[in-house]
């Protein structure tokens, strides 16, 4: 059962699907079966991509 923060909607957040970061370190968290998404704001530091570069 997923305990962190809520959207407001009633019972808890069970089942976290799927997890994505963002470049400014926000995390998305998807319930399974496309119920909602709860957004975490700045929840790690600020990552830099870069390409992948191969030969």
């Amino acid at each position: 059962v997923w305990d962190g923060p809520n959207d407001g909607s009633p019972g808890a957040f069970a089942a976290p699907a799927a997890l994505a970061f963002g470049p400014q370190g926000d995390l998305a968290v998807a319930e399974a079966g496309n119920r909602r998404v709860s957004f975490i704001f700045a929840a790690a530091g600020a990552v830099v991509w870069l390409p992948r570069v191969t030969r």
